[in-house]
């Protein structure tokens, strides 16, 4: 079965993913050499519009990392954790589906874990990035749980 290792976008720097993003691009790099899987990597999302840029500078530092582009599924939507997951989820299944891992970073896969978990009722593997960079995302990302969570509780009764 088809292993899918699905990473999640962060920032760029001068048009190259962030430390935080690289980390967690090598963490999913591990993970699919383990599973001889395919690495998911998302657009990522910018005020007020989607680009493809950060999925672009991913695929190029996966290639310069030595992994070969046919390995690389690129999911085609973006704009928030829950955007991201749903459109990975679809990808994934219009690629024959298999056995899902996620990779983020500790202070966000608690996030990623639910939305899969609740929303899209997947079991999913859980690969962590444990170093943090810059400092403000922990904090930022205890702010932004509880609309999360507020989202997911939405999009449930908007389901039923």
């Amino acid at each position: 079965m088809q292993t899918f290792v699905v990473a999640y976008a962060s920032a760029l720097i001068n048009g190259a993913p962030c430390p935080d993003a690289r980390g967690r691009l090598r963490k999913a790099m591990k993970i699919a050499r383990e599973t001889d899987g395919t690495i998911v990597i998302g657009v990522g999302s910018f005020p007020g519009k989607q680009t493809f840029e950060f999925s672009e500078a991913s695929a190029r530092y996966l290639n310069e990392q030595g992994w070969p582009s046919e390995r690389i599924l690129v999911n085609p939507a973006g704009w928030n954790t829950i955007n991201e997951s749903i459109a990975a989820y679809e990808a994934i299944k219009k690629a024959g589906g298999g056995k899902i891992v996620v990779v983020s970073t500790w202070y966000h896969i608690l996030r990623v874990w639910l939305i899969w978990a609740i929303v899209l009722k997947k079991f999913v593997r859980v690969g962590i990035n444990w170093r943090t960079y810059p400092w403000w995302n922990p904090p930022r990302e205890l702010l932004a749980f509880p609309f999360t969570l507020f989202r997911i509780a939405k999009l449930k009764l908007a389901r039923h």
